[in-house]
């Protein structure tokens, strides 16, 4: 068995309804998605074994036979459509965005699926690698219905089958006998996932073998964990960046000098400098530095005061007031605390910072229905192309 450390609960197990980036690490291993990407952030073959695009317009793909759900239900084009039809339409997907610009999903045969799109999408491929691709059993999603977002028993096609989740103690994951791709394992028995959002509990957690690895190293205990022989501290660049989102559908940030006014409060070199310790860098958009359209021409906007209330002036808002939702865990609490502080200099009001349950809870429960002023986000962002 391997025993992993979350910083936070899972949100839910329904890929279609899931905004957390700590869903898709366990969604991995239960679901497989039409698409994958290399270590090279190139789109490969997974459940589609080849794709065509014969016009802008169309993408065509040639699905893999013999693979099976979990519940011994066949994977199809049958089953594709009605996956792609349910983002669309199911009123609580989180996918929607993701294929909105698919006019509609056709069957062509048993294992050829049409995806008629409403213009040109060059960054599809890639969106379909993560949870927008991943397929479930119609037969689960019609079984369970709304209980499909805690339990997703023969949901899946991937090389591990949901088991159990003991809400705030464990979910358990086991291995699955019959997965179609024989080159790819399961190396293991059962995969173990453990929520623990203190970070410092979480490093001892490993440190006493309690678990096996953590997803997760909080920027002060980086020193701590790499002066420790017995653990591996595996440290790459990252394809995942981190933000303030502002609500421009409703006041005050549908303000927009407002808006530019927060963008040259916020002093995000101090901020990766003085809350994160150096690990990573200010950003200049939504881009790594890790990925191949990375722009480095693109300055970073840095921080400017008389810019900010020279903006703020012009938005006729002496003193606005706004709610700053943030996951509830240290690093966005220290995070939230430096920005507001920064953002007091240029005479903001802002009501006390509200922490929601977790970062997927937040994306599904909160942002959705626009109740929110400035949120922080997380997103890792998909190649589209290589």
């Amino acid at each position: 068995m391997l025993r992993v450390g979350l910083y936070v609960e899972a949100a839910t197990m329904d890929p279609h309804l899931s905004g957390s980036k700590i869903d898709r690490q366990i969604y991995h291993n239960i679901f497989d998605p039409l698409v994958v990407i290399d270590d090279k952030l190139e789109v490969k073959p997974n459940l589609a074994e080849s794709w065509q695009t014969p016009d802008p317009r169309t993408l065509i793909f040639k699905l893999r036979q013999g693979v099976k759900f979990h519940d011994g239900t066949d994977f199809n084009a049958e089953a594709a459509k009605f996956n792609f039809d349910r983002m669309a339409t199911e009123p609580k997907s989180v996918r929607k965005g993701e294929v909105a610009n698919i006019a509609s999903a056709e069957v062509v045969d048993a294992y050829t699926l049409k995806l008629n799109l409403k213009q040109p999408d060059a960054p599809l491929l890639a969106t379909l690698t993560d949870r927008a691709g991943m397929m479930i059993s119609p037969a689960a999603i019609k079984k369970f219905g709304a209980d499909l977002e805690h339990d997703i028993t023969g949901a899946g096609t991937g090389p591990f089958q949901f088991a159990e989740w003991v809400k705030d103690d464990h979910l358990l994951l086991k291995r699955n006998e019959n997965y179609w791709n024989k080159d790819a394992g399961p190396y293991l028995e059962q995969v173990r996932y453990r929520p623990i959002p203190d970070d410092t509990v979480k490093l001892q957690s490993l440190q006493a073998g309690e678990i096996d690895v953590l997803d997760y190293l909080a920027p002060r205990n980086v020193p701590l964990a790499k002066t420790d022989t017995s653990l591996v501290v595996i440290d790459v660049p990252s394809l995942a960046a981190f933000w303030y989102q502002l609500n421009t559908t409703r006041p005050p940030f549908d303000n927009k000098a407002l808006r530019q006014a927060v963008m040259y409060a916020i002093d995000t070199d101090a901020i990766v400098k003085g809350v994160w310790l150096g690990v990573g860098v200010p950003a200049n958009g939504p881009i790594s530095p890790s990925s191949w359209a990375y722009d480095e021409s693109i300055k970073a906007v840095t921080r400017d005061l008389d810019k900010a209330k020279a903006k703020l002036t012009e938005a006729g808002l002496s003193a606005p007031s706004f709610t700053h939702n943030i996951g509830n865990t240290p690093i966005e609490t220290q995070e939230a605390v430096a920005g507001r502080g920064q953002r007091e200099d240029v005479r903001y009001v802002d009501l006390p910072v509200e922490r929601t349950t977790g970062p997927g809870r937040q994306h599904l429960s909160v942002l959705p229905h626009h109740a929110w002023h400035i949120a922080q986000l997380v997103r890792l962002l998909e190649p589209t192309g290589g």
